[in-house]
C-alpha cells in the first residue's frame, strides 16, 4: 500500500478535537516538521498536545490504515504530487478534500479524462444490477472512467 507521510500527518491532526479540513487546508505545509505543526496546533488547542501524544496518535492512524489491507491502494494528501485537481466553483477550505483514500490509478481523475460516478442502492434488485451492468459496460466502452466510493451494492458493480 502506498502511504504518503503528509496524508498520515493530516489524518493525525484531524483526529484531535477541533481540527478539521479548513484548518488543515489553511495551516498545513508540505513535509513540515511535526514540531512546527504541533506549535500551530497548540496555538488553537485549549489543551496542549505533546509530541508524545501526537506520535502515539500517528501510530494509531498508521495501524488503522494498514488494517484496510487490499481494500485500498493508498492514501494521498492535497499537498502531495499526484493529488487530483478539485474542479468546480465556490469550493472553500471547509469543503476542500485534504486526504483521499484510493484504489486504482489516480491519474485517471485528471480533467482530460471523461469521469462519471455511478451511485445507487446498497442492496439493488437483480433487475437494477442488470441495468447498471449494461450502463457501466457501455460507458467504459466509450472511454469513460468510473469513479466509485467502493461501497457494497451499486458501487461494486
Amino acid at each position: 500500500m502506498n502511504q504518503f507521510d503528509n496524508a498520515i500527518k493530516i489524518l493525525t491532526v484531524m483526529s484531535f478535537s477541533g481540527f478539521r479540513r479548513a484548518w488543515v487546508y489553511n495551516n498545513y505545509k508540505e513535509d513540515e516538521p511535526i514540531e512546527i505543526l504541533l506549535a500551530k496546533m497548540n496555538k488553537k488547542s485549549k489543551e496542549p498536545i505533546s509530541l508524545k501524544e501526537f506520535e502515539c496518535q500517528k501510530a494509531k492512524v498508521e495501524d488503522d490504515i494498514e488494517k484496510l489491507g487490499d481494500s485500498i491502494d493508498g492514501v494521498i494528501s492535497f499537498v502531495d504530487e499526484g493529488f487530483p485537481p478539485v474542479r468546480g466553483k465556490g469550493v472553500n477550505a471547509s469543503d476542500f478534500p485534504v486526504v483521499l483514500f484510493y484504489k486504482g490509478d489516480l491519474s485517471l481523475l485528471y480533467p482530460n479524462n471523461k469521469t462519471i460516478a455511478v451511485i445507487g442502492l446498497l442492496n439493488p434488485t437483480e433487475q437494477i444490477q442488470i441495468v447498471e451492468e449494461r450502463v457501466v459496460e457501455m460507458l467504459v466502452g466509450k472511454g469513460a472512467v468510473i469513479v466509485s466510493g467502493l461501497a457494497n451494492g451499486c458501487d461494486s458493480i
